[in-house]
């Protein structure tokens, strides 16, 4: 196998470890969000600047949404 081929696998694989850790972050974190929506009545309410990815968490939040029926 040429250097290049190698390369490009390796990268593959690198991008493959990253989509799965931040896969793996969503679920965990739309676990935690569930059972506040849970305990909470169908809410939570999380401070923008106590949040270390926002982006993330509106993802974990609309997960957790859907896994329980409520809209989010």
């Amino acid at each position: 196998m040429s250097t290049v081929c190698q390369r490009e696998s390796e990268k593959k694989s690198s991008d493959a470890t990253v989509v799965a850790l931040v896969d793996f972050r969503l679920r965990k974190l739309a676990d935690v969000i569930a059972g506040e929506l849970r305990s909470g009545h169908g809410s939570t309410i999380h401070a923008v600047d106590k949040v270390d990815d926002v982006d993330l968490w509106r993802k974990a939040a609309r997960r957790a949404g859907r896994l329980l029926g409520v809209p989010v």
